[in-house]
Order: C-alpha cells, then sequence, then structure tokens
C-alpha cells in the first residue's frame, strides 16, 4: 500500500524571489557596516569595503540549501558547547566494587613502568640499528624487518602518545549530557524526575506472509492508534539497537535434557551405549551454544517502543494500553523490568560488554553502569568509549512509500536507528499548512525556472493531499526526526590519533559512512552529515522524549509513521530445538513438538536456491 510522506509543512517566507528575512537581516547589517567604512576616515577605505562586500555575499551564499551564515552560527554554537564527558566511575568498579578500583590502580602504574621500560629498551635497540645500517652489515632481508618493525613501533608509539593525551584531557561529569538518572519501578527516571520512560521490546513478524487486511489492521487501527494518543509535550521513541541473541536459557534446556536423559538410562529405559551417543549429541550442541553466548556471539537488530509522560500512572495506564493494542496487531511484545532497562540503555550506546554483569550491578547503580564511560564530541563524528560514530539525521524523504518503509534501511548492521515523533496541534498544523501552501504559490508564480516550478508543485501537491487528510479522517500529524549513529571500528583501528578499544564485535566495514549514506540515499533518503552539530546528533539519538531539533522535523500523517513498521526480518529460533543451520547468519533451532496458533504439526520444508545450503 503507498502512503504519503509530504514535503516541508514549514516553508521559509520569502520577501522577494530567493530572498528570506534571515537575508535580508544579514544583508542589512552588511549594508550600515559598508555605510560607517565610506564615511570615516579609515585609511584604505576601498579595500575594508571590498572585504565587507565579499564577507557579506559569502555570508548569503546558499550550500545545500542553507546559508552560510547559518552555517556560522553553527560553528560557533559548537565552540560553546562541552565537548569532553567521562562517567566517575567505570564499569568493572561499578560490578566488581573498591577491589576492582584498587586493581585498576595498580594495573595503571604497572603498565606506566612497562611502557618506559619499552620505550628504554625501544631507544637502546634503534642506536644499535642505526650503527649497523650505517656501517652496511646488513643485507636486504635484514634491512626489511628492521624497517618493518620500526614501522610497528612507530604506530604503537603513536597509540601511547595518544592514550597519553586523552587521559589528560579535562572531562565533564557524563550527567550532564546523558538526560537519564534513575532506573526503578521498570521506569527510566528523567532529569531528576521530570518525566518518566518505560519501553516495550517488540519482536519481529512474519510480514511477508500478513494479507492486505492484517496489514492494515497491524499498522493502522494497532500501532497508528498508539502513535494517535500520544502526548504532545513528549516525542515518543522509536529504536532499533544492534545486540547479542543470549542463548543461556537455551544452554538450561540442554542441560535439562542431560538429566533426563540419567534419568531415563537409571530406569533402564536406555542402554549404556544409547546413552553415551545421546550425551556426545547433547554436548556437541552445549558447546556451540556456549559459544554462540562467549566467544562467537550472534549480534541482530532489537526492536522497541519507548513511550514518556510526566506522571508514572498516566504512563502505565499507557504502556498498558499499547501492549494490548500491539498483541492485537499480531505482534508479540514484552516490557523490560529494571534489569532489562538497564541493558537495553547500556546497548543503545556500545557493543562490546556482558550483559549478564547486570546481575552483580546495585540497582541505585543500574542508570550509570548503563551510561557509557567516555564521550568526545568532535567536528564531524563522536567518539563512545574510544569507538569513532558517524551521526546523521534524515532530512529528506521520499514522497511516496510501501508498507514497512523504514524495515531495509533500519536493518543496516553495525547502526543504531532512533525514531522521534510527536503530536501536532491540530489546528496549528492546518494553518501551518495553509500559510505554506499560500507563500509557495506565490514561489511559484515569481519565478520563471521550470525545474524550480516542478519542484514547488510537488510540494504544493504533498501539502494538499496532507491537508485533505487530516481534515476528512481520523489522522493525526506528528513532527517527525530519524537519528541514525554508525559505529565505525574499521575507522578507530586506523586511527592512530585514538586510544585503542578493546576487541570490538563491531562489523567490519570499510568507508562505512559512505556505505550508510549511499545505503539509506538509494531508498530515496538524504542523511544530514550534521557537522559542528554533533552535539545535537548524539542528544537526539539518545533514549529521550527531548529532540534537539523538534522544529526542524518533518510533519508525517500518524499512519504514515505506523507504516513504518521495521521489524519484519523474523527468524525461528525455539529454545530447546533442535539447529538446523542458519539463515542470515543467524542460527535457525526448530522445537518439533511445539504447539500454538501457528505451528498445529511438526511438518515443515526447506526452502531455498540450488547451492544455498539446504542440505
Amino acid at each position: 500500500m503507498q502512503r504519503l510522506i509530504p514535503n516541508k509543512t514549514k516553508v521559509n517566507v520569502e520577501l522577494f524571489r530567493g530572498v528570506t528575512i534571515g537575508d535580508l537581516i544579514v544583508g542589512g547589517v552588511a549594508m550600515v557596516m559598508l555605510i560607517l567604512v565610506v564615511i570615516s576616515n579609515l585609511p584604505f577605505k576601498l579595500g575594508f569595503s571590498i572585504a565587507v562586500i565579499g564577507l557579506a555575499a559569502l555570508l548569503l551564499v546558499r550550500l545545500d540549501d542553507q546559508p552560510n551564515y547559518i552555517y556560522l552560527l553553527h560553528i560557533l554554537s559548537f565552540l560553546g558547547y562541552k565537548r569532553h564527558f567521562k562517567r566517575k566511575r567505570t564499569d568493572s568498579v561499578i560490578v566488581h566494587g573498591n577491589a576492582a578500583a584498587e586493581e585498576n590502580s595498580l594495573s595503571d602504574r604497572t603498565k606506566q613502568n612497562a611502557d618506559q621500560i619499552w620505550k628504554e629498551e625501544r631507544e637502546s635497540r634503534r642506536r644499535e640499528e642505526d650503527e649497523l645500517l650505517k656501517n652496511g652489515l646488513l643485507d636486504e632481508e635484514e634491512k626489511e624487518e628492521i624497517l618493518a618493525r620500526r614501522r610497528e613501533e612507530s604506530r604503537e608509539a603513536a597509540r601511547k602518545a595518544a592514550a597519553a593525551k586523552d587521559a589528560s584531557v579535562k572531562r565533564r561529569p557524563m550527567g550532564e549530557i546523558i538526560p537519564f538518572t534513575g532506573i526503578r519501578d521498570n521506569c527510566i527516571e528523567y532529569l531528576d524526575g521530570e518525566y518518566y520512560g518505560a519501553v516495550i521490546e517488540i519482536d519481529p513478524v512474519e510480514f511477508r506472509f500478513f494479507s492486505e487486511h492484517r496489514r492494515t489492521n497491524s499498522i493502522e487501527s494497532c500501532f497508528g492508534r498508539i502513535l494517535r494518543s500520544l502526548n504532545v509535550d513528549y516525542s515518543a521513541n522509536i529504536v532499533k539497537l544492534e545486540r547479542p541473541i543470549m542463548y543461556d536459557a537455551y544452554l538450561e534446556k540442554e542441560y535439562a535434557k542431560l538429566e533426563n536423559l540419567s534419568i531415563s538410562y537409571e530406569n533402564a529405559v536406555l542402554s549404556e551405549e544409547e546413552l553415551k551417543a545421546r550425551v556426545e549429541i547433547e554436548y556437541d550442541r552445549i558447546n556451540e551454544l556456549r559459544a554462540y553466548s562467549s566467544t562467537n556471539r550472534v549480534i541482530t537488530p532489537f526492536y522497541y517502543l519507548v513511550l514518556f509522560e510526566s506522571d508514572r500512572r498516566q504512563l502505565e495506564l499507557r504502556i498498558s494500553d499499547a501492549m494490548q493494542l500491539l498483541s492485537a496487531g499480531e505482534i508479540t511484545v514484552r516490557r523490560l523490568d529494571d534489569k532489562g532497562l538497564a541493558v537495553f540503555l547500556k546497548y543503545s550506546n556500545q557493543i562490546d560488554f556482558d550483559e549478564r554483569d547486570v546481575e552483580d550491578v546495585d540497582p541505585e547503580d543500574y542508570y550509570l553502569w548503563a551510561q557509557p564511560e567516555k564521550v568526545d564530541i568532535r567536528v564531524r563524528r563522536v567518539e563512545i568509549n574510544n569507538i569513532i560514530t558517524h551521526n546523521f539525521r534524515v532530512v529528506k524523504y521520499p514522497t511516496m512509500v510501501d508498507d514497512a518503509w523504514l524495515a531495509g534501511v533500519m536493518s543496516i548492521p553495525g547502526t543504531k536507528v532512533v525514531v522521534k515523533c510527536r503530536p501536532m496541534d491540530r489546528a496549528k498544523s492546518i494553518r501551518n499548512i495553509d500559510h505554506s501552501l499560500t507563500e509557495l504559490r506565490g514561489q511559484w508564480s515569481s519565478t520563471g525556472v521550470d525545474s524550480k516550478r516542478m519542484e514547488i508543485e510537488t510540494h504544493i501537491s504533498t501539502l494538499q493531499e496532507l491537508l485533505t487528510t487530516l481534515q476528512n479522517d481520523a489522522e493525526a500529524l506528528l513532527e517527525c526526526n530519524i537519528y541514525v549513529t554508525a559505529y565505525d571500528i574499521a575507522a578507530t583501528r586506523n586511527n592512530l590519533r585514538l586510544p585503542q578499544p578493546p576487541e570490538s564485535e563491531l562489523p567490519i566495514m570499510p568507508e562505512m559512512k559512505k556505505t550508510v549514506r549511499r545505503n539509506w540515499q538509494e531508498s530515496g533518503f538524504r542523511l544530514n552529515n550534521m557537522e559542528f552539530d554533533q552535539v545535537q546528533a548524539f542528544i537526539g539519538s539518545q533514549i529521550s522524549a527531548l529532540d534537539p531539533v523538534a522544529k526542524e522535523g518533518r510533519g508525517i500523517a500518524s499512519n504514515t509513521v505506523a507504516a513504518c513498521y521495521p521489524w519484519i526480518f523474523s527468524h525461528i529460533s525455539d529454545e530447546g530445538g533442535t539447529k538446523l543451520g542458519e539463515s542470515d547468519g543467524i542460527p535457525v533451532f526448530i522445537d518439533f513438538f511445539r504447539r500454538d496458533s501457528e505451528r498445529v504439526n511438526s511438518n515443515m520444508v526447506i526452502v531455498g536456491k540450488s547451492g544455498s545450503g539446504k542440505s
């Protein structure tokens, strides 16, 4: 089903063709400065006058539909922000207590001593090698070996210097940029109780097998109804995170099978040979599951809906209604408890940790453990725990989209996507659209450029269709922003100026920034790099009701937002089931004895192209 994403509902007013109020203000200031220079007694007045005219022209030039004076304002505001943050306690200290702090302190001193010894040995060895190279006592192979070792030592020295420089940076407390301040009673507390959030985890569905009626019901009558009931003061979050599948419950089922085999042997149901054969099979399965739980973790997208309210009781009612509506739309959902919320928030900024550590964390420290340990905001990127992340905001959308229009781009590996949407006042929205239509018609009549006229005509037609929908249908207009975070471990490893994080399970993708931009562009979207706006991009990508650039969001009808429906790529994974193989790199476990509304017998079929691994 095709759905409309209208063009911007807020159009800049043009006083003249292509001239906005901001342009007029900048031009007026430049004109006043020029007049003051001309009537002054300054030497080289001509040179100063030319400089003022050149500066004004430079500020008024538009790059990417944005005048340079706006870009300059972003640069100045970026320079005024605090950009380096650090958590007061590390994960090991939170999990293991003061003993870990003392051990870390001792480890740091030991490392400093080892670095000093390494430096002295390196300098001594270099003097000896310089002597050998100078006297020509080495053959080509030995020379190349020395040069290769020196290159590696130079890289190692650069990394040690980067780590030392990083340790000397003064950082602000992490709480100044991370908004959540507590986790209790299955809710996230924000800004010391100013408002609260609750999280629903959503299991993917086999959307391709839904009939048109089932799709419409799930999207419009269920998910769309949730979005239409949102609080106008807070932005709901539709979130996709990358995190590993935990196979602990699967392991427990396999250990239970071992116990049952032992009981069967004791009751003489199985012979010793039969027991031995079955135990060997079970241990093969257990070892494989252990690998999936530790060294060979399976990373896959997880999806969530986050709702916010200033009152806990009201939030409980909204969450309860949302879960009922999603269940009515044939979606399996779960509300996250305190531990689940801590793990969810921690995965929202990193992936390289063991979520089982939450069992050893004091409940009062859940929110602290969930924060990143270190954040450094640069001009074009944000470094989270020393891993480079590229942060984008969607600024252009396709005009017509199908159901599940965000599913493809949301599933890109190594990325986090947060969709923030907030209801707009209906009467105010209609007035804004009316004003925009009037302004667009004036721009259409004042331009003679055919390409510009076609662009304006498309803009007018989408707004007219949106206006008809708002006036005739039970629709709401939502102000939406989509934030994309790409975790670039390849660029991190290649950057000698960065202290290196430990071994990471993030996917290694060369030119990840270009890859992510290209994939979104091929789907009809355009991403803004957020240069000098990385502070806003980082804040916008956090799980919170705050959208720092909400005024620049796109107005989209609620049913179209609901149709983004990204959770459509499901995999068969039954606890206690038998592994048959893999699908898209994810193990497939099937329990042939499972019975429910979808499984009424043990028949199955494996479908695939020739050579795809069906056997």
